[in-house]
């Protein structure tokens, strides 16, 4: 056993999980290139001699990884006079992603993506300081970077073909990886294990394990606030509701969901289309556990965006301008009566734990929402 296997060495979890896959996770992979997280890595990563193009890749599909690899070496050999594992894992990792698309777009089983994740894993396992167990960096060995990414993303394949278990495995190695990477990683990275951290959740939840899949989740978001805005985000933080409405009406964290929304606000935008998502979304799934009281400020926050947007206008218009559009306005109106009825439940709430300036905001905030509907 490597010392990696040893450091995420999985629980004995015996059974099959019966969850469809996520949605998230069926979407086409795209694999980071190499040089981008490895600049200073030899040309090895890319040998940009002709065993490297897509034509060469595409003759091999349909192949072993075994037979693959042989006709890869010798054709290295040939053109290049030597046949490295770097250069090796790098065109298999083009084999790979063929492999992977024809799964995805089922036109092939899942088997050969499988087969060609176990060599790929088992090339990094021979060529990472980390997965020997030694303390010497040998000249060779794979940037953890890279190590990182391609337990990753076999991970996410195995958890597309439903071995969940396998799956777990790899992305643990993963986030292993990730977290012993040198020096300051760029934000394309730090998205790469952002995604990893985020998939292992969905696994975790999968197998049934919710507060491992917390962790994850958790984990992701932190990481999420360190770099720039990235278009999944919105997807995301719409997901992490799902996850933690899953928890149930008792175990329903105010402060989770309340982060939550600052969180959208602060990277979205107020009022942008994934904030009013997530406030909209959140509240809806605390309504839908009996937790109004959590509900109410996410509910009531959306309405006041939405009347406030509504009602916007440049300045020196007309009146005529002024008018919402009829859709609109009946959102908005629907909006302000959930927010009041949820703001009135928790006003009994308030008055019953003796929070009396809490119960007379509620009631006169939830007045002002009636009132803008008469």
């Amino acid at each position: 056993m490597t010392q990696i296997d040893m450091d995420v060495q999985a629980s004995d979890e015996d059974g099959q999980s019966d969850a469809s896959t996520e949605d998230s996770e069926c979407a086409p992979i795209t694999l980071p290139e190499v040089d981008d997280f490895a600049p200073g890595v030899q040309s090895a990563w890319g040998t940009g001699v002709d065993v490297d193009s897509d034509e060469f890749c595409q003759a091999l599909q349909g192949l072993s990884p075994v037979e693959a690899e042989k006709k890869i070496r010798s054709a290295l050999q040939d053109s290049a006079g030597e046949a490295t594992d770097a250069d090796t894992l790098g065109i298999l990792l083009k084999v790979f992603r063929l492999a992977r698309e024809s799964a995805l777009q089922g036109y092939n089983s899942w088997d050969p993506s499988l087969a060609y994740c176990n060599r790929l894993t088992g090339l990094c396992d021979k060529n990472f300081v980390g997965s020997s167990g030694s303390e010497t960096v040998r000249e060779d060995d794979f940037p953890a970077s890279i190590v990182a990414i391609v337990y990753a993303e076999c991970g996410r394949t195995f958890a597309l073909a439903d071995q969940l278990h396998v799956a777990r495995d790899r992305l643990q190695k993963a986030m292993s990886v990730f977290g012993i990477v040198p020096g300051v990683p760029n934000d394309s990275m730090i998205h790469q294990r952002i995604i990893a951290s985020a998939s292992l959740g969905r696994v975790h939840r999968r197998l049934g394990a919710d507060e491992a899949a917390q962790a994850q989740y958790l984990k992701a978001l932190q990481l999420y606030a360190d770099i720039e805005l990235f278009d999944d985000l919105a997807e995301f933080l719409s997901e992490y509701v799902e996850v933690l409405g899953s928890t149930g009406g008792d175990s329903l964290s105010p402060s989770m969901f309340s982060m939550l929304s600052e969180f959208a606000e602060a990277k979205l935008g107020a009022g942008s289309t994934g904030h009013m998502r997530v406030l909209k979304e959140a509240g809806d799934v605390c309504v839908g556990v009996g937790r109004l009281d959590v509900a109410a400020p996410l509910l009531a926050a959306r309405a006041r965006l939405l009347r406030a947007g509504g009602s916007a206008t440049s300045s020196g218009a007309r009146s005529g301008r002024r008018r919402q559009d009829s859709l609109a306005a009946v959102e908005v109106e629907a909006a302000e009566e959930e927010a009041a009825a949820a703001l009135e439940a928790t006003v009994a709430k308030h008055l019953e734990s003796g929070d009396l300036a809490a119960a007379a905001s509620s009631w006169a905030e939830a007045l002002v929402f009636r009132e803008n509907t008469q």
